[in-house]
């Protein structure tokens, strides 16, 4: 997603998880103190975070202009100048844009919205077809989804993640009044970061789904706070 839509919608999750604080302040029955990563050490692993997946679309990208230069020839592609991260679910809708403004309207989304339907695009010779080539190397160039490069950004997030589960998120839970799952050992939080078989930190929290929402509102686990960092 684009940054300016980007920000409007984390806006709207912090809206929420501020309407469900106050259940919480209630259940607890203290004054609540949310969860608050600091900003410094997020900053930097964003930043980190942006340097490796940067890096993993750049060579995705090297690899589409070897194939454009086995096709046709050699060609010249375009250098990318500028970039903007996008959600995975908005990429297919960014790059029939772009193609749109390069000259080539008719590029659609496919229905599952993950490709790219060409088939309405007016190709009328060779030339045209190579142009369209380009056209997509650039747009797709332009256009990285960080979230294609999960597995890249695992050494990453994981040591700050699991930082955060102790230095931050067990806190908030026991000052809220909830149970506070103990954190794991690293090689297993390391081994299991982002899949199902990772360890719950609100496993403690009491049965009640309203609960459980409150406990994940006021103290959100680590890949919450990653997901919405701008």
């Amino acid at each position: 997603m684009p940054a300016r839509r980007r920000a409007r919608s984390v806006a709207a999750a912090r809206a929420v998880a501020a309407a469900l604080a106050v259940a919480v302040t209630v259940m607890a029955g203290c004054a609540a103190q949310p969860a608050t990563a600091p900003d410094a050490r997020l900053a930097e692993l964003n930043a980190e975070r942006d340097a490796v997946a940067l890096a993993a679309h750049e060579d995705e990208t090297a690899r589409f202009g070897i194939y454009l230069r086995d096709r046709w020839g050699p060609i010249s592609v375009p250098e990318t100048v500028s970039y903007e991260w996008v959600a995975a679910e908005d990429w297919a809708a960014e790059v029939s844009r772009c193609l749109d403004d390069r000259g080539f309207p008719g590029a659609r989304p496919t229905p599952e919205g993950d490709r790219i339907d060409y088939g309405r695009v007016d190709v009328a010779s060779t030339r045209d077809l190579y142009e369209l080539d380009v056209a997509a190397f650039g747009c797709q160039a332009e256009h990285p989804v960080r979230e294609w490069y999960a597995a890249e950004l695992l050494d990453v997030e994981t040591p700050w993640a699991l930082d955060y589960w102790q230095e931050v998120l067990a806190p908030c839970l026991r000052s809220n009044g909830f149970r506070a799952a103990p954190a794991p050992e690293r090689a297993e939080f390391a081994a299991t970061w982002r899949t199902e078989d990772a360890p719950d930190p609100y496993r403690f929290v009491g049965p009640s789904p309203l609960e459980r929402s409150a406990a994940k509102a006021r103290c959100p686990a680590p890949e919450t706070v990653l997901d919405a960092a701008p």
